[in-house]
């Protein structure tokens, strides 16, 4: 954009408009370019023997920075693909997006530097500044970005995933005051938000507050064990999971790879503290005189074949076998593409007698995205002079 002699700012985004994934865009003037986020996107069923899709890196010669928004796959899950094109590029990302970053590196050739931001950074890169602002969301310290020139021409607001939770009582909710202050006096304000839940009929974001109450009213009633399936990034889902086991005097087992990798991500970043992370049981220890007071989190939440929602179907696990007066609690939703694969798990649990519940019927998992209220109320601090939706299927 170029009116009243203003500086040229480009901007280009290689995925995740008119898209859920492969999230990337390129902010560039003459001097600097800098790269928001690198996530993958999961193929549909029609492309066959792709595990998954990265952005197209060949349209960019050179890119300075990659600024990281947050930890999810489809924000930071091509990183090691961005490293092999673009060795020299210096990575800004918040503590707990780092601690999930150097896991990724771990089996590969990369050490990059990364550069650590919180919410009163400000990163400058020649004539850009850019104001990280933290957001409400399903996974801890995720970022909108406040990109603008030194001169206040323009600036624009990049939120590409928030709600609003003010109740949340894991993490500040958004500051809107803070947007409206430092948006102020810009000649052009550009907005680029999430628009995922645009067109349903969802109109503000159901607290992770609700959630708790919902699923401590379903587990003081169920008979048996409990298995809740929930997605690993969602620390604060987890956390609530963990007060109520406490609440309960129920034990804590954990099942699955990436539940296991998260959760130590999150108590090495202080996101799970120490009384919480003493409830989680080592299986090796139980016996089966130990059944019937347990809630297991477990990953699988999308149906896929090889989780260990799935595999404890198979009875793989000698002590825990789903059976009648067990409760399955999908403390999640299915992912576009992922509805057929859910059921059938769905299918499996119910035949073995499991009560099954999920949030068709029950208040048992509440959205990372903004209802239309959020998107008003987000609107009307920044008061954009331009918009463009993101982070939305078309």
């Amino acid at each position: 954009m170029k009116p009243n002699n203003i500086p040229v700012i480009k901007f280009t985004p290689l995925g995740g408009l008119a898209q859920i994934g492969s999230n990337m865009s390129i902010f560039s003037t003459p001097d600097t370019t800098i790269a928001i986020d690198c996530g993958i996107l999961f193929p549909n069923d029609d492309h066959f023997n792709l595990n998954y899709l990265i952005p197209n890196f060949k349209k960019i010669n050179a890119i300075d920075h990659l600024i990281l928004t947050h930890g999810h796959e489809d924000h930071i899950g091509g990183v090691v693909h961005f490293l092999d094109h673009y060795p020299k590029a210096i990575l800004w990302a918040s503590p707990f997006c780092i601690e999930l970053l150097r896991k990724k590196f771990i089996s590969t050739k990369h050490n990059p530097i990364i550069n650590k931001f919180d919410n009163n950074s400000i990163l400058k890169f020649n004539e850009i500044r850019v104001k990280p602002i933290q957001v409400n969301h399903s996974i801890p310290e995720t970022y909108g970005l406040h990109i603008s020139d030194t001169n206040k021409n323009y600036c624009f607001l990049y939120i590409s995933d928030f709600k609003i939770d003010y109740t949340n009582e894991y993490e500040p909710p958004l500051n809107l005051q803070q947007i409206k202050t430092i948006s102020s006096g810009y000649k052009i304000r550009y907005l680029m938000a999430d628009s995922t839940n645009i067109l349903t009929s969802q109109k503000a974001s159901i607290p992770e507050k609700d959630v708790f109450l919902s699923l401590l009213d379903i587990c003081k009633d169920a008979k048996k064990n409990i298995y809740i399936a929930t997605f690993s990034s969602n620390i604060f889902r987890i956390r609530s999971i963990l007060k109520i086991a406490k609440l309960l005097n129920k034990k804590v087992l954990l099942k699955g790879y990436s539940i296991e990798s998260f959760i130590n991500s999150a108590i090495k970043c202080n996101y799970i503290n120490q009384s919480e992370s003493e409830l989680i049981q080592n299986p090796n220890a139980l016996s089966k005189n130990d059944l019937g007071n347990f809630i297991v989190i477990v990953s699988g939440c999308q149906g896929e074949h090889k989780s260990s929602l799935n595999r404890l179907t198979k009875h793989h696990d000698p002590l825990l076998k789903p059976e009648k007066n067990d409760t399955l609690i999908m403390s999640s939703k299915a992912i576009p593409g992922n509805e057929k694969q859910v059921a059938q798990i769905l299918n499996i649990y119910t035949e073995l007698g499991c009560e099954v519940i999920t949030n068709q019927t029950h208040l048992v998992h509440t959205s990372g995205h903004p209802g239309k209220n959020d998107l008003k109320s987000l609107y009307h601090y920044f008061n954009p002079t331009h918009a463009t939706p993101i982070h939305g299927e078309s």
